[in-house]
C-alpha cells in the first residue's frame, strides 16, 4: 500500500435465504434455501483525493478545482466453504396433505456445495459536512451442486449509502 493505492486482503461471511411461495405448485408450494459462505476476500482502493485547490485560466475565464476528498474502491469475494440448506429432489414436501407441520422436513445440509462468487465498485466522496456519499455497483452469483437440483441466482444492485458524521 502507499498514500494513493491501499491493498487489502481478508475474509468474509455471507449468509442468504431465498424463500419462494408459489399456491399454483400445490405440494411444492412453499420452498426455503440457505447459502452459507465463507469467503476470500480481495479489496484495492485508488485516493483519488485533491488537498491542494487548484486555479486555472482559459482564454479570459478564470476557474478553479477546490479541495476534495474521494476514493474508489473494488472488492472481489470468492467463496472457498460454500454451504447449502435445500430440499430434495423437486422440492417435494408431503406434510401439507398428512396435517403436519413439516416446513424444514427433508431438507439436507451439504458443505462444499457450489461456488459462488461476487464484488462491489464504490465511489465514496467526502461532503463539506463531515458526511459522506457512497454510490456502488454490487453483483452477487451463487450455484449448488447436484445433477436434478440444481439451482442458480446472480444479483444486481446498485446502492446509495450515506454516512453521517465521518471524520
Amino acid at each position: 500500500s502507499s498514500e494513493k493505492w491501499n491493498f487489502k486482503a481478508g475474509g468474509k461471511a455471507s449468509a442468504n435465504v431465498n424463500l419462494r411461495i408459489n399456491p399454483s405448485f400445490q405440494n411444492n408450494q412453499v420452498g426455503i434455501d440457505g447459502f452459507f459462505t465463507l469467503c476470500g476476500s480481495f479489496k484495492v482502493t485508488r485516493n483519488l483525493t485533491r488537498n491542494q485547490p487548484e486555479s486555472k485560466k482559459f482564454l479570459f475565464v478564470k476557474y478553479g478545482k477546490s479541495t476534495r476528498k474521494r476514493a474508489l474502491s473494488f472488492q472481489y469475494n470468492l467463496g472457498l466453504l460454500n454451504n447449502t440448506l435445500r430440499n430434495g429432489y423437486a422440492y417435494t414436501d408431503d406434510s401439507s396433505v398428512r396435517n403436519e407441520f413439516g416446513i424444514l422436513k427433508g431438507y439436507e445440509f451439504k458443505v462444499f456445495s457450489g461456488l459462488r462468487m461476487s464484488s462491489a465498485l464504490n465511489y465514496t466522496m467526502a461532503l463539506k459536512n463531515k458526511n459522506e456519499i457512497m454510490i456502488s455497483y454490487v453483483w452477487d452469483a451463487y450455484k449448488t451442486g447436484g445433477s436434478y437440483d440444481k439451482f442458480e441466482m446472480a444479483n444486481h444492485m446498485l446502492k446509495f449509502t450515506f454516512f453521517f458524521a465521518t471524520k
